[in-house]
């Protein structure tokens, strides 16, 4: 399934950034796996320096889910 997200990690002094991406969402048997993009929409005070310099983040998500 296609999936577009609005990411937000961090709050506050921990802000990293504001990211809006389209993924490929995978689930088989509690297992989750999401490969996509992102373009970055805002940078904040704590990401670090030289981290990413361009616009566009690749991202690979896996991990568990229970769906009861």
């Amino acid at each position: 399934a296609f999936v577009v997200e609005l990411r937000a990690q961090g709050v506050g002094e921990i802000y990293t950034g504001t990211m809006v991406g389209l993924g490929y969402l995978i689930r088989y048997k509690g297992i989750s796996l999401q490969l996509g993009g992102s373009y970055l929409l805002d940078k904040g005070p704590n990401t670090i320096e030289n981290w990413n310099t361009r616009s566009f983040v690749p991202q690979v998500s896996l991990g568990f889910y229970n769906a009861f």
